[in-house]
């Protein structure tokens, strides 16, 4: 438990939290990963929050890009312990998108 606790514990107030985000590589390019930020969007806006937030590894490139382009911003970096940093050393972020 104590590897995956900065994962558990890093959060930002008042928003939505997205906790996976995954298109199937047959699907991807074909807009659902936009759709899904749009029906989170919707559902944060609707609960009364001032955003969405999420996690990403560092080394997720294609992720980051997309969360970047859609308009998140780091929020807090993140570093892991045991297992998980052995996975991923250079740790990852907090995105938040402010609406």
């Amino acid at each position: 438990m104590a590897a995956i606790r900065p994962l558990l514990e890093h959060s930002v107030p008042d928003t939505a939290y997205i906790n996976t985000l995954w298109i199937d590589e047959d699907y991807k390019a074909l807009g659902l990963g936009s759709l899904l930020i749009e029906c989170a969007i919707d559902y944060a806006k609707n609960l009364n929050l001032k955003g969405l937030s999420l996690h990403c590894f560092a080394s997720n490139t294609k992720a980051r890009a997309f969360y970047e382009k859609k308009g998140f911003k780091v929020y807090q970096t993140v570093e892991y312990l045991g297992a998980v940093k052995q996975s991923h050393p250079d740790g990852g972020f907090i995105y938040y998108l402010e609406f």
